[in-house]
């Protein structure tokens, strides 16, 4: 179940029509629907205050709030998701790595020797540089 669906499962259970919610947050019935039906997504302040008013946590209202906070509770998953993402980070390297390899290899000797004074061009220019080099320290 998503937020949209939490809105609009808490509200009946508290009774309340759209307008009323909307009333009690202090925005129109007519934003309460979208967000229901899912056309919209409430800002961070906005799903505080639908909280509020639903009488309820934040992370009961919104699923992805109460996931954040299992990970984050959780050393193994938490560990796990890091992994992944340093995964993910170094396969999508890989691939620009091997774009590159394939580009160079279908240079002549010549080609090869200007694509090597191009990218030395490129670490020399600080927008193109990582933070962690060393002549950034």
């Amino acid at each position: 179940m998503g937020l949209n669906d939490n809105i609009r499962k808490l509200r009946n259970k508290k009774g309340l029509t759209q307008k009323e919610l909307g009333l009690l947050c202090g925005m129109s019935e007519a934003m309460i629907r979208q967000y229901e039906l899912g056309k919209r997504r409430p800002k961070l302040d906005t799903q505080k205050k639908l909280a509020a008013a639903l009488g309820v946590q934040l992370d009961e209202l919104n699923p992805e709030i109460a996931m954040g906070k299992a990970i984050y509770n959780n050393p193994t998953i938490l560990e796990d998701t890091i992994d992944i993402l340093s995964v993910l980070k170094d396969t999508a390297e890989s691939f620009i790595i091997k774009d590159i390899t394939e580009d160079i290899n279908k240079l002549n000797a010549k080609g090869k020797q200007e694509a090597k004074k191009r990218v030395h061009e490129l670490t020399e220019i600080k927008q193109y540089t990582r933070k962690d080099t060393p002549d950034d320290q």
